[in-house]
């Protein structure tokens, strides 16, 4: 017999041998357990009393709960909410574009860098250091940037950066001419920056792409002082330009540079924009030594006795210089009309017109012809001056309530 065939022998005894019905051995212990439990009863058995069909469907929605799986997703729920949380808690606040805000950081130039000082602490820091020589720095008006101009080949360059001074942005363009610091105005939306300067001679508004570094200059004849955007949206800015040789106020387009005159009658010749109402409806701008209050949609007109004006920052009132040839004061006034009340000592000479107000309201800063640097209270009340003005404040970074 050959190997092959003692193999299929073997295999057929096998499954012969395995085919053959055998009882457990445990057989025995299961009946005898068994035959001591009494049966179910007929009637519990709900396909006595229902359909096949309908028990079946009842099982089939009645499924059991997977707890397990319930369970792992709450945890996962309740992880997902407390990191959420925890990314919400560490976002920064920022302040509303216009309006009043919380009181910051001020930021201010000295040597040629640029500084902030904690007015409440008085800590001053370094923030923008180096060989270049940099001035003029400017808040966005979120308070998370600053603009401020460098020096360079007889001209300026604009820089934009973090509250930190990291992340420096030198805007490409060809050195700028004649820029005033004092007219680096941020748009509400924090993507643009006006600048009044000189191109080829004559005063030109530059637009200051703040995410890009572009600049462009507005095909508007404009008269160098500082332009105000118009809130809540920016698309419109408040300067001084020219209609021949005469000067105008006009509203002046960012995005083509079209602009439309303001109708006024009058002596021109000390005309100057002071600012904006937070609304966007209403103008403040010197004639003749006065502040006229314009609401744009009525035409309705207030006359103030003060000069050079600032609007507050909720646009209720403003503050301007009064006086006379020999002396000169500051002074707060309703935009709704009345006297100018005096809130500075009187200074035999010219306050300095770079006065401008707290983020809050609650405080104005100026600086005299000599140098000397005030902050003063809008209401006229006294205090013993601070020393954390005293090497300049030249912006004041606004914050959330």
């Amino acid at each position: 017999m050959s190997h092959t065939e003692l193999l299929e022998r073997d295999l057929t005894a096998w499954f012969e041998d395995a085919a053959v019905p055998r009882t457990p051995d445990y057989t025995s212990d299961i009946l005898r357990q068994t035959a001591r439990m009494r049966q179910r009863p007929r009637w519990s058995f709900a396909q006595r009393w229902l359909p096949a069909r309908v028990v079946t469907l009842g099982r089939r929605i009645l499924a059991p709960v997977p707890w397990r799986t319930v369970g792992l997703l709450a945890i996962l729920a309740l992880l997902l909410a407390a990191t959420l949380a925890v990314y919400v808690g560490s976002q920064r606040r920022l302040p509303a574009p216009f309006g009043l805000a919380a009181n910051g950081l001020v930021a201010y130039s000295k040597g040629g860098d640029i500084f902030t000082v904690d007015p409440d602490t008085g800590e001053r820091r370094a923030i923008v250091t180096g060989p270049e020589t940099d001035d003029g720095p400017q808040w966005s008006l979120d308070g998370t940037r600053l603009v401020f101009l460098r020096a360079t080949n007889g001209g300026v360059l604009p820089v934009v950066a973090y509250a930190d001074g990291s992340h420096q942005l030198v805007s490409k363009t060809a050195p700028i001419y004649q820029a005033d610091p004092e007219s680096l105005v941020w748009s509400q939306d924090g993507r643009s920056i006006a600048l009044a300067a000189f191109l080829n001679g004559s005063p030109t508004m530059y637009i200051i792409d703040a995410i890009d570094g572009d600049v462009r200059a507005l095909d508007f004849d404009h008269v160098a002082l500082e332009p105000y955007w118009r809130p809540p949206d920016g698309r419109e800015l408040l300067a001084l330009g020219r209609t021949g040789s005469a000067r105008g106020l006009f509203l002046v387009s960012v995005d083509d540079g079209t602009a439309r005159e303001l109708a006024l009658e009058g002596d021109r010749s000390e005309l100057r924009p002071s600012g904006w109402t937070p609304d966007g409806r209403q103008i403040a701008f010197m004639q003749g030594g006065q502040t006229h209050i314009v609401d744009l949609a009525t035409g309705a007109e207030t006359v103030i006795e003060v000069a050079y004006a600032e609007l507050s920052n909720d646009g209720s009132r403003l503050v301007g210089i009064n006086g006379d040839e020999t002396r000169t004061w500051l002074c707060v006034a309703s935009i709704d009309g009345g006297p100018c009340v005096r809130i500075s000592e009187i200074y035999a000479g010219p306050w300095d017109e770079g006065y401008r107000w707290s983020p809050d309201d609650e405080w104005i800063i100026t600086t005299r012809s000599d140098d000397a640097v005030f902050l003063l209270d809008p209401d006229g009340g006294s205090q013993p001056q601070p020393s954390w003005p005293a090497d300049g404040a030249e912006s004041w970074q606004r914050k959330a309530p």
